[in-house]
């Protein structure tokens, strides 16, 4: 077989991909990452179709390769066989049931059903898996193992696969039925596991019955025992009647003797309280009686039939105080008529104003400040003054003026200055000495140095900045008295400006007095609110005592009304008391004269009802109606446990009788069971012995490949590793390695050495499995963990291999490439 090109649409990473492949060796050079696994995936996929997982029901490769950037999952890929060209065109779904399959013959461009979606097993005689372990080389971890495939490949069976499937069919059933005869202790009891099961409960169930029957012996004798005792205890249960019997007849005798003693007391009480009344009678008469009555029916209604009691009483007195207490409270608080005219009046006028943020005396300091600035101002301005007129005589200098002008108003000022000192006018006196000592000194600067003109920018300078300070004082002085005269136009808008501090000091006292009204007028108000809802809480409790009976009373001071309640509550008690003490005498004197007819009424009921004398001479009985009732009560459960256990054993009697029955049984069953085991065991060892026998027979088959196989397998191997190593292979692919005449399993040797151990496996496999039909081989980078020399011999192996079948040789690096 060779394959001639490939189309991937869309396979894990790969995407719109097209391969042409040629004889021989093809060799493709990618990085890692570039998806080099998954074209070989995918021309797997091609024949075998996409792995699905009958166990977790989930597509396993599949979900793997799903195309990381969608689209269409499949593509196409055209081989030649047997000189036939065609056309797999395979996509895959997301289930399997979505997978598509079609094979064009390409000599005819038609669809053609030479080969089905089997297509993989059909062309190669092997399944997938088979597929992976031999033509497809890998270091995905998967060895060579003798799968059935593989047997069926290798022993020339792939045109007639009936007798190696026949042969497993035919071991499986075998097995089958000895495992269901006799099987594994991990698979669970089958046919002969249950009759020896069964044989063992049946010997058991048989050893029960002969206990069981030992066992209804004893409960016959528990049974017979227990019937004497209930025997015996029912006599005592009729004993203790006779007794209880004679004990109830000793009660009446006793009844009635109580009725008798009864009867004398209560009618010598009643005789008593007859006198006692009597006394009471002649001190309240009947009369006098009726009208405590109506008294006490008066206070009744005065208190509307709800008669208070002291504490209520005392409640309502104390509230009374804290009302007044209250109010008192809230009068002391209120502030004075001319005191709420006071704030009215000065809340209208400061009504505009934030009072809070007015800082009187800030502003009257802002006032002295502002005097401070006028005599600073009058001050710089004379300055100010003073070297403008310098500036005048530097002009007149520069205007072409004498120098002497200067030097004679000079002399002529301190001449001035000295006659104003005579006449005390010492102001005058210096800015006149001033004027001439400057003009003096001009005279003298311009006549050592004329050419100096610098004096004319210093005086300019010191004008310019006198000017400043005196225009930055004016603005802080406007500042300061707008601050203090609005205060003063809002509050006296007509008042005369000519005492500025003293209008301040009237509105400092005004704001001030203000303030203490406001505090005055809240702190009552604050208290009116607080003792508002006290009053409220106070006065509906004292309300509710007082109100209705204010009412009726038209007692309106609260002090009198509760008085007057006092003295009428403790008039109701007293003439209560006197009647409940006439009722106590009337009432009791009735109950008395009741209990006596009853009395009677007893007498005469007993005796009607009882022979007395068939009681009168009964003696007093040796035990209490209660220890014979304790008695009684002992006796009788005694009883009802002997009838209990009697039900019990009869019971068990009963189900003991029925297993004991099933002894026959049992013995016939265990016989039966006896000769069915030996039937079973007997053909368990027919049937492992033919399995015996069918096991030898394919060993032999299998050695028909081993000598080639192995053959193949020892040429690769010396390729390889120039014969460091003594490895065999058996029957079932598995490797050893032969070191001083012990054999050493493949698990143990070193990574580099299993994957050589690998790729000759696979190799001899191919070879013998493929001696006529040569397949495509597919190397996915086999040879990672091989040292320099090894690599090289691998090469060469595959150069050798390219020369009888198409390799495709997917690896990463340059030094791995077959050159």
């Amino acid at each position: 077989m060779i394959l001639k090109r490939c189309y991937i649409e869309n396979f894990g990473k790969l995407k719109d991909k097209t391969f042409e492949f040629k004889d021989g060796l093809n060799t493709i050079k990618e990085d890692n990452g570039w998806g080099k696994s998954t074209l070989a995936v995918f021309i797997k996929a091609m024949f075998f179709g996409m792995e699905f997982s009958q166990v977790r029901k989930e597509l396993v490769e599949r979900k793997k390769f799903l195309p990381w950037q969608g689209g269409d999952f499949g593509g196409n890929l055209e081989f030649e066989i047997d000189g036939k060209e065609y056309k797999i065109i395979r996509y895959f779904g997301t289930k399997k049931n979505d997978d598509t399959f079609v094979l064009y013959n390409l000599a005819t461009n038609k669809i053609t059903e030479e080969y089905t979606e089997n297509i993989g097993e059909e062309v190669f005689g092997i399944d997938s898996e088979s597929f992976e372990r031999s033509v497809f080389i890998t270091l995905d971890g998967k060895y060579p193992v003798m799968q059935d495939s593989i047997n069926a490949k290798l022993n020339d069976l792939i045109d007639n696969t009936d007798d190696i499937n026949n042969f497993e069919k035919a071991y499986a059933t075998l097995e089958k039925i000895s495992r269901e005869i006799k099987p594994d202790k991990s698979i669970g009891n089958k046919k002969l596991g249950e009759v020896n099961s069964r044989i063992t409960e049946i010997e058991s169930l048989i050893e029960e019955c002969v206990d069981t029957e030992k066992e209804i012996e004893l409960l016959s004798d528990k049974i017979e025992k227990l019937n004497k005792e209930k025997e015996e205890n029912d006599n005592g249960i009729k004993e203790i009647k006779v007794k209880t019997s004679d004990f109830t007849k000793y009660l009446k005798k006793q009844e009635y003797l109580d009725l008798l003693k009864n009867k004398e007391e209560k009618n010598k009480q009643i005789q008593e309280q007859i006198l006692d009344q009597k006394e009471v009678i002649l001190r309240k008469n009947y009369n006098e009686i009726n009208k405590i009555h109506e008294e006490v029916n008066q206070l009744k209604e005065f208190f509307e039939d709800i008669i208070p009691n002291d504490e209520k009483i005392n409640l309502c007195y104390d509230n009374i105080h804290k009302y007044k207490n209250a109010v008192e409270r809230l009068n002391n608080s209120k502030p004075t008529d001319e005191e709420e005219s006071s704030y009215i009046k000065l809340k209208e006028k400061y009504n505009q104003m934030d009072i809070k943020n007015i800082n009187i005396d800030e502003l009257m300091n802002d006032y002295n400040t502002v005097a401070d600035l006028k005599y600073k101002i009058e001050r710089e301005n004379s300055n100010y003054n003073h070297n403008k007129q310098i500036r005048m005589l530097l002009d007149e200098k520069k205007q072409g003026l004498s120098n002497i002008i200067p030097f004679i108003i000079g002399i002529a000022a301190i001449i001035i200055s000295i006659i104003l000192f005579f006449t005390n006018s010492n102001l005058y006196a210096s800015i006149s000495l001033g004027i001439g000592i400057i003009f003096v000194i001009i005279t003298i600067i311009f006549k050592i140095d004329q050419k100096k003109e610098s004096l004319d920018t210093d005086v300019d300078d010191e004008l310019e900045k006198t000017k400043t300070n005196i225009e930055k004082m004016i603005q802080e002085q406007k500042k300061l008295e707008d601050g203090y005269l609005e205060v003063i136009n809002n509050v006296y808008p007509n008042k005369d400006k000519t005492n500025i501090l003293k209008t301040l000091s009237d509105i400092k006292s005004e704001i001030n007095k203000y303030n203490i009204l406001e505090k005055t007028i809240n702190t009552y108000k604050t208290i009116t609110e607080d003792i508002k809802s006290e009053l409220e809480v106070i006065n509906s409790a004292k309300e509710e005592l007082l109100g209705p009976i204010r009412i009726k009373s038209n007692i309106k001071d609260d002090e009198e009304l509760i008085l007057t309640i006092k003295n009428q509550k403790n008039k109701y008690v007293e003439l209560t008391n006197i009647i409940k003490e006439y009722d106590y005498y009337t009432k009791n004197i009735d109950n008395l004269t009741k209990e006596y007819r009853s009395i009677i009424e007893n007498i005469k009921v007993l005796t009607d009802k009882n022979d007395i004398n068939e009681f009168v001479n009964i003696e007093t009985p040796n035990k209490t109606f209660e220890e014979l009732q304790e008695e009684s009560s002992d006796l009788e459960s005694i009883k009802e446990g002997i009838i209990k256990s009697l039900i019990s054993y009869q019971k068990q009697l009963e189900e003991k009788s029925v297993i004991a029955d099933k002894k026959v049984d049992f013995e016939e069953e265990l016989e039966r069971l006896i000769d069915e085991q030996k039937y079973l065991l007997n053909k368990y060892d027919i049937l492992t012995k033919t399995m015996s026998y069918l096991n030898d027979a394919k060993e032999n088959l299998s050695t028909r490949y081993l000598k080639p196989m192995t053959e193949a397998f020892n040429t690769y191997m010396s390729m390889l590793d120039g014969g460091e190593q003594k490895i065999s292979i058996d029957v079932d692919l598995k490797s050893e390695i032969i070191n001083n005449g012990k054999y050493i399993r493949n698990e143990h040797l070193s990574r580099g050495y299993k994957d050589i151990v690998n790729i000759c496996t696979r190799i001899a496999l191919i070879k013998a499995m493929y001696q006529e039909k040569s397949p495509f081989i597919i190397l996915d980078d086999p040879f990672v963990n091989l040292d320099d020399d090894k690599l090289n011999n691998a090469i060469n192996i595959v150069k050798e291999l390219s020369k009888e079948h198409q390799i495709l040789y997917l690896v990463c690096q340059s030094s791995r490439v077959a050159k």
